[in-house]
């Protein structure tokens, strides 16, 4: 023990001259792995070493660590710990594992490599690399990055507010707590309230709770399908809260059963088939045929 860290394995060694106390083997009564806890943070692994000055922990091999749950008495209290990204609740443990961990105590900087996953419940990110910046807030994840976030929105039939997942791949996820951005970038594909959207970058815009989706904006080569249209474009944004699309391109179109709409802006929105065109005079509707199409024309 020194300060806030506790360290527990079946041998330990201590290099005197670098400061760095080695932790291997499971204890023979329960079968814990070596662990080391510094403060809020509870790491495992087959072997982790700890450099006492700057606190500096690298757990291997079949790394798991838990962020403890923040009390009412810690926030009164003022005292320290992991900040977490918005999407995550203080009141709840996180959990994460790895093949390899380097914590840096200090800074509470976490950087899970090798099949890294970082989860609470419903909610999870993972890649070949998972960076938790405790001291911001700020997460990122590279190689293969999956994330499903469970994210609040209100059903406009019934009014009731529903958990709704948001399903991500892409080859990179920056998350950026001061301003509760999530920027999905390398053939992006996310799966949300806004729809099923793919793009070069997506960039998700959270509200300040964390659990509610302002906005969403695409970048590139963007594809858009939802409530049976597929749209196509270079830019878009989504204003989740008018349920608005607003989608440009050289020229932007949307595809749906019967119709084939063309411009260099259009809006559209969630709920209804309304589609506005604004396009410098280069705007042009098409009626597709089909017994669907007359069927749907019949008085």
């Amino acid at each position: 023990e020194e300060d806030d860290v506790r360290a527990a394995s079946a041998r330990g060694t201590y290099g005197v001259a670098t400061g760095v106390v080695t932790l291997e083997g499971n204890d023979e009564a329960t079968g814990q792995a070596p662990r080391v806890t510094d403060g809020d943070t509870t790491i495992d692994g087959r072997t982790v070493t700890v450099t006492l000055e700057g606190r500096r922990i690298l757990a291997m091999e079949d790394v798991r660590s838990v962020m403890a749950p923040r009390t009412d008495g810690d926030r009164s209290s003022g005292s320290t710990g992991t900040t977490r990204p918005s999407m995550l609740a203080d009141d709840q443990p996180v959990y994460a594992a790895a093949k390899q961990l380097a914590y840096d105590g200090t800074s509470r900087l976490a950087t899970y490599t090798g099949a890294a996953r970082l989860w609470q419940g419903d909610t999870a990110i993972q890649g070949d690399e998972v960076v938790l910046d405790g001291g911001t807030g700020n997460l990122t994840a590279r190689g293969t990055v999956r994330s499903a976030l469970m994210l609040e929105e209100r059903d406009d039939e019934t009014g009731k507010v529903e958990r709704v997942p948001t399903i991500a791949t892409s080859g990179t996820l920056v998350y950026e707590e001061k301003t509760r951005k999530a920027t999905y970038s390398q053939n992006a594909h996310v799966s949300g309230p806004q729809g099923d959207l793919r793009a070069s970058r997506v960039e998700l815009f959270l509200r300040e709770s964390g659990k509610e989706l302002d906005r969403a904006e695409a970048y590139t080569n963007v594809t858009l399908e939802d409530a049976g249209r597929t749209a196509t474009g270079t830019r878009m944004t989504y204003f989740a809260v008018e349920g608005r699309y607003l989608m440009s391109g050289d020229p932007v179109r949307i595809v749906a059963e019967c119709r084939d709409t063309t411009g260099k802006t259009l809006t559209f929105y969630k709920a209804t088939d309304t589609i506005m065109v604004d396009g410098n005079d280069e705007t042009r509707t098409l009626t597709k045929g089909g017994a669907k199409c007359e069927a749907r024309r019949a008085p």
